[in-house]
């Protein structure tokens, strides 16, 4: 039986800022840190075998914090998605810009719409699936941890509990959140979306 832990960072100066951050940088606050240590004493039982994570360094300090001298590999397909042109502002900035007529409707329908120098949902979903896949292919019946961001969790469990991406926003992740379940015969048990641990 495999079990899948999905993670995502910790809080950053971007989240607080309500700023959009996909392949641009954004430090963890001291919430994150706290965060990411917190997670660290829920997990330090679990013997995660396999750590994969975004390559971006919120999430290799999430992952670093939690999984304390242990090999962590790291993997772009695991980064948020890439909101190009978008990057670095706020949904009050993006509403009075000259993308507000096409962030409009990307709002309403993200899966007919790619960001200006960005990417699709689609972009992302392919991107990440391909990753996932390989990895679960590769550890099977043992337990593996992806530590990223709430773009590529969405879509994962999006894949896994048969929905389409048309469900993506209807799923809650907020930063520093576990998400996790089993896989057992090739179906989803004991699935948990979004606990959140607190602080010290």
């Amino acid at each position: 039986m495999q079990k899948i832990f999905l993670i995502r960072h910790g809080e950053t100066v971007h989240n607080i800022d309500k700023k959009y951050c996909g392949f641009i940088e954004s430090d963890l606050t001291k919430t994150g840190i706290l965060q990411s240590e917190v997670l660290a004493d829920r997990l330090k039982d679990e013997k995660i075998e396999n750590i994969y994570a975004s390559d971006m360094k919120r999430t290799f300090e999430t992952a670093k914090i939690i999984f304390k001298k242990m090999k962590i590999i790291k993997t772009s397909a695991l980064r948020e998605m890439n909101f190009g042109c978008w990057e670095n502002k706020t949904y009050d900035e993006l509403c009075s810009s000259k993308y507000k007529n096409l962030y409009s409707q990307w709002l309403d329908d993200p899966l007919s719409i790619s960001i200006p120098k960005g990417e699709s949902l689609l972009d992302l979903k392919k991107r990440v699936m391909k990753l996932f896949n390989s990895v679960i292919l590769k550890h099977k019946d043992e337990k593996i941890a992806f530590v990223t961001h709430g773009g590529p969790i969405r879509v994962i469990l999006c894949n896994v509990l048969g929905k389409g991406l048309s469900y993506f926003w209807k799923i809650k992740l907020d930063p520093g959140s576990l998400t996790y379940f089993k896989y057992e015969d090739g179906k989803v048990k004991n699935l948990v979306i979004n606990e959140i641990l607190g602080e010290k």
